[in-house]
């Protein structure tokens, strides 16, 4: 059996991180093996100071455990938020072991200009090395500075800034695809995305919707690892992943702006739909 595991935060409220990416791939029809590397009683935001308990000694034990299940084969997996620099260098040795054909890394640690709170300055350094082993980034336009060390500037996010940051984190030994997310351009919010050896990126992006919407960069990054899973290019999976969190936003965005109920994360029943349809579960783009 092709599994595809998620290495992130459990959060026991809504539909956020691993939650999210499970909802999500199972519905794209992909077996999920879940290593949360750490339980959250809510999420980060909005419901006051989460109680917290790390999962590594789990985590490690759990992977031993399916490595010795003959029908299991992990052939990809998801990382999304690790918390702590050792649960960073626990999933950096399990992929320098394991060689997954693909490895979406979103590096989770900051937005706005800043590091999350309760993040050491030592951790995008720690993150840029487990980066390194990946087949695909995803990070906003804060994470791409702090993986290349430097101050986030959040008011410059034209193309020439971000493809000099993208260029400097190639020359520190990145070779993945990088989707930087959250990026507005022609009255869009989207990403751009920086095929390997390729100088020019594209952008890919929807109509945006007003206020925040949480667990969005937990839903698209799903999304693009059951694409690139279901066979499609590096190009047609973006843009699918695009279009198809469109739907959640659509939904979500039902809740006024100030609605505390968003803080639960996306309103995916419409995007289960969608994912779950015949037409839309076989479609291939390329």
């Amino acid at each position: 059996m092709k599994a595809t595991a998620v290495i992130e935060d459990f959060s026991a409220l809504g539909t956020i991180s691993s939650v999210a990416a499970m909802d999500v791939l199972h519905g794209m029809g992909i077996t999920t093996a879940v290593l949360p590397a750490m339980f959250l009683s809510s999420s980060t935001e909005g419901f006051g100071t989460p109680v917290k308990m790390t999962a590594s000694s789990w985590l490690r034990t759990t992977f031993a455990h399916w490595q010795t299940v003959s029908h299991l084969d992990l052939d990809s997996a998801l990382v999304g938020y690790l918390g702590k620099t050792s649960a960073i260098s626990e999933v950096a040795a399990l992929a320098t072991h394991n060689h997954w054909q693909t490895l979406l890394v979103d590096p989770v640690m900051g937005d706005n200009g800043r590091l999350y709170d309760g993040f050491g300055p030592d951790y995008p350094a720690q993150m840029m090395e487990l980066v390194k082993l990946a087949t695909v980034i995803t990070p906003n336009w804060t994470e791409l500075q702090l993986l290349i060390g430097e101050k986030p500037i959040q008011s410059d996010k034209s193309d020439q800034a971000i493809a000099k940051a993208v260029n400097k984190i190639r020359q520190g030994g990145l070779g993945a695809t990088i989707v930087v997310t959250g990026i507005h351009r022609r009255e869009q919010i989207g990403s751009l995305t920086f095929l390997p050896h390729k100088t020019i990126p594209f952008f890919t992006g929807n109509q945006p919707f007003p206020g925040h919407f949480y667990g969005t960069g937990d839903t698209f990054s799903a999304l693009l690892v059951g694409y690139l899973q279901q066979g499609l290019s590096m190009t047609s999976a973006v843009s699918k992943s695009t279009a198809a969190i469109q739907i959640a936003v659509a939904e979500t965005a039902k809740l006024s702006p100030d609605d505390q109920d968003r803080v639960y994360g996306m309103k995916t029943r419409r995007l289960l739909n969608y994912l779950t349809t015949d037409e839309n579960h076989h479609e291939r783009l390329d």
